[in-house]
């Protein structure tokens, strides 16, 4: 193969990466605005700003590209996390910082990647919720695992599960005494924020 056939073959490779890519941005942003059942292919080929048959070229359904999307989003921080699980030369308290970081570092840049996950939940193919959830568990796993780690290590403070960030504990369990904390936490930021 000579070098030009290889730059030739480099430039189409990465021409089709920067239109998958504006294709997933379009098709996140399209489903989570209309959900999944209420966004088309034409829909997504229109803003992309190429014929639905052109679309095809790059994804063969509406069920792939959801199915990327949701694989992209839940897969990610799992494997991100399980490099940072890894490092041998990061303490707890270390590892926890960089836990926070993955997960709002992911979801403060990729905010519609998110709101597509929470809206299109209920719609995810039955393979789809598996994998949703099991990525789900294994990203709640590490941090607890960091957590734990950081108790035994004397990092952390050992608490129930039942108890505030600011240590207070929670009356009773279930949703309700979440609603309840969550509403006295807003309250309680709106008076610190003055609105």
């Amino acid at each position: 193969m000579s070098s030009g056939e290889t730059r030739a073959r480099r430039a189409g490779t990465a021409r089709r990466e920067l239109v998958e890519n504006e294709l997933l941005e379009h098709a996140t942003r399209l489903f989570a605005e209309r959900g999944f059942a209420g966004t088309s292919l034409q829909d997504i080929a229109d803003a992309l700003g190429i014929t639905r048959p052109a679309l095809y070229y790059y994804v063969k359904s509406k069920d792939e590209l959801l199915a990327r999307l949701v694989t992209e989003v839940t897969n990610g921080p799992r494997d991100e996390l399980d490099a940072l699980s890894a490092r041998t030369d990061l303490d707890a308290v270390a590892r926890l910082r960089g836990v926070v970081e993955i997960i709002v570092g992911r979801r403060v840049a990729q905010p519609e990647r998110f709101r597509l996950l929470i809206r299109s939940e209920a719609e995810l193919p039955a393979e789809l919720t598996e994998a949703y959830a099991a990525s789900r568990r294994d990203v709640l796993t590490s941090i607890a695992d960091v957590i734990e780690d950081g108790v035994r290590a004397g990092r952390f403070r050992p608490v129930g599960a039942l108890v505030r960030p600011d240590g207070q504990a929670l009356e009773g369990e279930g949703p309700a005494a979440a609603l309840k904390m969550l509403r006295r936490d807003l309250d309680h930021l709106e008076r610190v924020l003055d609105i």
